[in-house]
């Protein structure tokens, strides 16, 4: 679909950061709604801090523009008010809990339509346009009245993945025909998978994989993920070495764990489709997950978290274990120990996920909010 939104070729901001704190699940579905975008021919911009933007440059091919204010006599909303004139924008995506009441009701002012992703519609009004949040329960969470007259993208039907993963989950789409390749490809996946985002901002990696190793599981091989943004590579790295050579010296492994740590991955689709099964932070990885067809346990370690979780609960493919206060070990290893070892259950819980994968919310909520933007332009005329 060719963009005629105003006759030119129009520009989407998106005003979205990460660091060791909010981790990257923001920015991360800010960048697969605008690799929604190209469908529509709109250029992309991301408004980004200098941490997020030294992650930005760290990514594989990021196709999208990056601008930092570099304007120091510039406030926020004048530096945002002169990229947008300057770039003929007609929109900004504006994601993440920092952005408070104020800030919002502030940058309206400008007068662009504003397009909010949203987890749980606790922050206030949302001075919104449009309004994204990808769980089902969303139509009960009252946004006509925080957001009243947006345009509202509700469900599952607008999850928000990256082209590799819905490149992959289209190739992994189950029918009659293809159902046993698919099984005999996921019985030759050999890895738990130890994943907490970016910055894993619960500290989570080192005492997980402590524990999984630790407790006479025969959990072999691990693959360790950690992002850009993660504050402990060191200590993991210690800890590696160790586990490993105190395994050997105990004769319990002579060889110690296959532990792989992958560092500043670039492209995350081909590790989690060699995942046997995962241990992951419920944050945005959650729908990367499902669309792989990799049984997971759930950690649900911030309250925007829930609600997403538990509904991919629901569909039979995860199991959710809520660490928002703490981390109860037995129950995790427990957990860990009865997927690992049944087969049955975890090809079970792989067929649930690809079933239930969504692969083109992106582009739905992109053509939706280009539809909004145009009836709003008919309007003003």
């Amino acid at each position: 679909m060719k963009n005629d939104v105003a006759g030119v070729q129009n520009t989407i901001l998106f005003r979205v950061d990460t660091n060791s704190t909010i981790g990257a699940g923001h920015l991360m579905r800010c960048i697969a709604l605008a690799y929604g975008f190209q469908h529509y021919q709109l250029v992309c911009i991301f408004l980004v801090n200098d941490e997020t933007e030294h992650y930005l440059q760290g990514l594989n091919d990021f196709p999208f523009k990056i601008k930092n204010n570099d304007k120091g006599d510039l406030s926020e909303f004048s530096w945002i008010e002169l990229v947008a004139k300057s770039m003929t924008a007609i929109g900004i995506v504006l994601d993440g809990y920092q952005f408070s009441e104020n800030y919002r009701d502030t940058l309206s002012s400008i007068g662009l339509p504003i397009i909010a992703i949203d987890d749980t519609n606790t922050g206030g009004k949302l001075f919104a346009d449009v309004v994204i949040n990808p769980v089902s329960s969303a139509g009960t969470l009252n946004y006509k009245q925080t957001a009243p007259g947006a345009t509202l993208l509700l469900g599952s039907d607008y999850i928000l993945l990256r082209p590799e993963f819905i490149k992959a989950s289209m190739s992994n789409k189950l029918t009659d025909k293809t159902q046993s390749m698919s099984d005999q490809s996921y019985q030759r996946r050999q890895a738990c998978l130890i994943t907490f985002g970016a910055s894993d901002i619960s500290g989570l990696t080192i005492p997980v994989l402590d524990a999984l190793t630790m407790n006479e599981l025969d959990v072999s091989p691990i693959t360790v993920v950690t992002g850009g943004a993660y504050p402990s590579t060191e200590q993991l790295r210690t800890l590696i070495s160790s586990l490993k050579a105190s395994l050997k010296a105990n004769l319990i492994n002579t060889a110690g764990p296959i532990i792989t740590h992958l560092e500043h991955v670039r492209n995350m689709a081909p590790v989690l489709k060699g995942a046997k099964m995962a241990i992951s932070a419920a944050g945005g990885t959650v729908f990367e997950l499902a669309a792989m067809g990799v049984p997971t346990i759930l950690l649900v370690v911030a309250d925007n978290q829930l609600n997403a979780a538990l509904e991919q609960q629901d569909k039979g493919w995860c199991q959710v274990i809520d660490a928002r206060q703490s981390l109860s070990m037995p129950d995790l290893i427990s957990a860990a120990q009865r997927l690992w070892e049944n087969n049955e259950l975890r090809l079970e819980m792989h067929r649930c996920a690809i079933q239930n994968a969504v692969t083109d919310g992106a582009q739905r909520a992109a053509g939706e909010i280009v539809n909004h933007i145009k009836n709003k332009t008919r309007e003003s005329k």
